[in-house]
């Protein structure tokens, strides 16, 4: 999202994206508790995603994978979905959140201004019985605007167990089931190639896993796995720094150059853009250096001098 996406690693291709954790439930199709085999997982997958049509850029959208599946017996989805009915699911173009006040501009660790979303996930339990349960998936988004979360989309299911039965085997069944901070792009059949280099630069941000069970919470803090796939040809993985509140990685073509700026002692007022985002800003006399990241030769910076003195 930030600066407008694309495809090709020397193209502007970069994201900000905020998240929680949704750790699935899970349950065994055979019924059988003490093997972690064949399993019906509960996840929803909460995805930004990059769509390969409407030119070079692509169509950036919010995207809720698998809210619909069969092993769901009920969905809900928000009213404002651009498409409620989209490819596994339902999608928010981006565009979209931002005038609802979804997204908001902040900097990240090295000072770059991003637009980011705030996202929470959570599984929590409706009702029990000694051989059934219900749970729901809810998926919000947080509204700067409103100063409240959004719900855009739920759904619940019913495993043939109790929740206490339901609790023990997705514990020592899950294995890495953990659904979201994901970042998909897919070809949409215009005959392109697979639009998949890895976005070059994510931010998490205050990234926390709760579980509240029987009255007690417990809460962690998640690090960023360092590990990054994309096109292994040409193609690095560039680490940021790490601050306790953000952990940063980029990843993209070995041609992109690490891009630093700086404002000194203007006429007035100096302002720095970045692809037409705002970046940061100085006065008569003042000094400011900007970390603009990981830029490719597409990507715009632009210095501009205003003079705001009065007649």
């Amino acid at each position: 999202m930030y600066p407008q996406g694309g495809f090709a690693d020397n193209e502007q291709h970069s994201f900000a994206y905020v998240t929680a954790l949704n750790k699935h439930a899970a349950w065994p199709k055979n019924g059988d508790t003490s093997r972690c085999g064949d399993k019906t997982t509960y996840g929803v997958e909460a995805v930004i995603a990059y769509f390969g049509r409407n030119g070079p850029q692509g169509q950036q959208e919010f995207w809720l994978a698998f809210l619909d599946g069969s092993q769901f017996s009920s969905r809900w989805i928000a009213p404002d979905a651009d498409q409620p009915n989209g490819f596994l699911g339902p999608h928010w173009r981006l565009e979209t959140l931002e005038r609802g006040g979804y997204v908001r501009l902040e900097r990240d660790a090295q000072g770059q201004v991003m637009p980011f979303l705030r996202v929470l996930q959570e599984t929590v339990l409706l009702s029990s019985t000694p051989s059934s349960s219900r749970w729901a998936n809810r998926i919000w988004l947080y509204n700067h605007g409103g100063g409240r979360w959004d719900l855009k989309g739920q759904n619940t299911f019913d495993p043939p167990g109790s929740s206490q039965a339901v609790r023990d085997y997705t514990w020592s069944c899950s294995g890495g089931g953990i659904w979201s901070g994901i970042l998909e792009t897919y070809s949409d059949g215009e005959g392109n190639p697979d639009p998949r280099p890895a976005v070059r630069k994510v931010v998490y941000k205050d990234r926390v896993a709760e579980v509240t069970d029987r009255g007690s919470s417990y809460r962690s803090n998640l690090a960023i796995d360092s590990s990054f796939g994309g096109p292994s040809d040409g193609y690095r993985v560039y680490e940021g720094p790490s601050t306790g509140r953000y952990d940063q990685f980029s990843g993209g073509s070995a041609s992109l150059r690490h891009a630093v700026a700086r404002l000194d002692n203007g006429d007035d007022r100096q302002s720095l853009t970045v692809n037409g985002w705002p970046v940061g800003t100085a006065g008569y006399g003042q000094r400011a250096d900007f970390d603009l990241g990981w830029l490719g030769s597409a990507d715009l910076i632009d210095f501009q001098t205003h003079n705001d003195g009065g007649a």
